[in-house]
């Protein structure tokens, strides 16, 4: 776990909990829609703000999927969750996956939504390949073209900018 605190919202509810975690450069927020779900239907629902992301932006080690699971898996055990599924995006997906293997008592399933896109099979392998970009292309234009393949050309999207925004207010070593 990371001398850092970790940032999360908990909704309580029934369990098992939802237990949201967002992708590269995002936040627990972009979760609203889902987390407003849980709340009508009862549903205990957690969104996490993994390290160096929202408002967990300081982080004291290196970004790496097992570690950011580990915090999860920390914030479960604090909460005293019995039961969750970990529902992951984009490189929440990673890290989902991951808590599932470091909580197998407590996760019952996992939900993987437009999982990561820079390799198949290894989450190792998507993080060196994702490194690499980064590397190759700088923070900046890397996260410009990642943001902009999401997107299809002319296609007005509510919120694209702040998207773009948030991911380069982010420090530059994020993905190093």
């Amino acid at each position: 776990m990371s001398t850092q605190p970790i940032h999360y919202t908990d909704h309580v509810g029934a369990e098992p909990a939802l237990v949201f975690v967002h992708g590269f450069t995002c936040d627990g927020g972009d979760w609203e829609n889902q987390i407003k779900w849980c709340r009508r239907n009862g549903r205990r629902a957690i969104a996490v703000d993994l390290r160096g992301h929202g408002q967990s932006k300081r982080f004291d080690s290196k970004l790496d999927m097992k570690t950011m699971g580990s915090d999860v898996v920390e914030i479960l055990k604090n909460l005293g969750i019995k039961s969750a599924i970990a529902v992951g995006h984009s490189m929440g997906c990673l890290v989902a996956s991951e808590v599932a293997l470091q909580a197998p008592d407590v996760v019952e399933g996992l939900a993987l939504v437009d999982g990561i896109r820079i390799a198949r099979g290894n989450p190792k392998e998507a993080v060196e390949n994702g490194r690499a970009m980064i590397k190759l292309l700088g923070y900046a234009e890397f996260v410009q073209s990642l943001f902009d393949s999401m997107f299809l050309p002319g296609a007005v999207v509510d919120g694209k900018q702040r998207i773009l925004d948030r991911a380069n207010e982010l420090p530059s070593d994020i993905g190093t």
